[in-house]
């Protein structure tokens, strides 16, 4: 990174860039990276549009040269070609023109040598750039209350749930990335084979990039952060803001980070509190009260109040018919034994029997 930074090209350009968003670089690079990152609504924004340029345009996969390999490369060639010079003044018994010429070593021709080539290579890599064709967006969005189920054409199933929205390419060929981008949540169900599309299926949310191989899983995405669920196969995460910070998940799987998390931490849990949100019955297995009720409230758009404290951390197993917000609050209420209100835009569980 030399001298300021003025746009997302100027960023794909950078090959410590390139290193730190794959994963490669340094200790110091990073720190570097993300000492710039978060010093600027701009840089964030700058880089969130990089970021979007890479994964559409498939810049890691469009062999864009390496500057300082090839230097190296031209030096090294350059040295063979002098050294055969010398080998064949010295058959020739012109051993002192061997070492005048060598003393005279033409560094200023070689240097402009170097300089076009370089010039070439940076022109080659506008050139790429420019070649990306620009990605037209489907755009899928879900009210209160509301599901939908998404069928991509590479047979991936998407279960889209209320108040989220999803991007994913509208128009699909061979080259076409398997790239969808999320807020809020859904529930994937992505093909192993690909059907002749690119192998690698990838989910973006503001914190981070999930990366998965013919799996079933949950992805949470809202201001708070994202979790990521795994029911089958595997995946890969990585934050947004730090490239290099990165897990993997196993059947029966979470994580929860945002996109300055330094560390990920993977934690086992039971699947069914979190998968069955899109089924006609929800599932729960000793699953607290205060996650069914912040759940409600995000899906339905209203507001849960419990009166007694103590409810909250009640556990619940068993299921209730998924079919609207009336059957699951009467269900609830029978199973807590807390009467309920509905007062304006609030539902109101009152202290019941004293059971505790």
């Amino acid at each position: 990174m030399d001298g300021p930074i003025h746009s997302p090209e100027q960023l794909l350009m950078d090959a410590s860039f390139l290193e730190w968003v794959s994963g490669r670089a340094s200790l110091e690079v990073q720190n570097r990276w993300n000492a710039w990152l978060n010093a600027s609504p701009i840089h964030r924004e700058m880089y969130q549009e990089a970021l979007e340029l890479l994964q559409a345009g498939r810049f890691g996969d469009s062999r864009c040269p390496d500057v300082e390999q090839e230097w190296r490369r031209l030096q090294a060639r350059l040295d063979r070609v002098e050294e055969s010079r010398d080998a064949r003044a010295g058959r020739r018994g012109r051993s002192r023109s061997s070492l005048r010429l060598r003393n005279r070593h033409p560094w200023p021709v070689y240097g402009l040598a170097v300089f076009m080539v370089l010039a070439a290579l940076a022109l080659v890599r506008v050139y790429l750039l420019d070649r990306q064709p620009s990605m037209e967006w489907t755009v899928v969005e879900t009210r209160l209350g509301e599901k939908k189920k998404i069928h991509l054409p590479d047979g991936t199933v998407i279960h889209l749930n209320a108040r989220s929205t999803l991007h994913y390419p509208k128009q699909w060929t061979q080259d076409t990335p398997r790239w969808v981008r999320l807020r809020g949540e859904a529930f994937f169900q992505v093909r192993a084979d690909s059907r002749g599309y690119q192998r690698q299926f990838r989910v973006q949310t503001a914190d981070g990039i999930i990366t998965v191989h013919g799996t079933r899983f949950d992805v949470w995405a809202y201001p708070e952060g994202t979790r990521v669920v795994l029911e089958e196969g595997r995946v890969e995460v990585r934050t947004t803001r730090s490239p290099g910070v990165r897990a993997f998940l196993r059947p029966g799987e979470k994580v929860f980070f945002q996109g300055n998390s330094r560390r990920l931490v993977v934690e086992r849990t039971n699947l069914q509190t979190y998968l069955t949100w899109w089924k006609p019955e929800l599932k729960f297995d000793h699953t607290p009260f205060a996650e069914i009720v912040d759940r409600l409230e995000r899906t339905y758009g209203v507001k849960i109040v419990v009166e007694d404290d103590r409810l909250l951390s009640r556990t619940l197993s068993g299921s209730i018919e998924n079919t609207g917000l009336p059957t699951i609050i009467q269900a609830l209420s029978r199973v807590l034994q807390a009467p309920v209100d509905y007062r304006d835009t609030h539902i109101v569980f009152r202290k019941g029997p004293n059971r505790f």
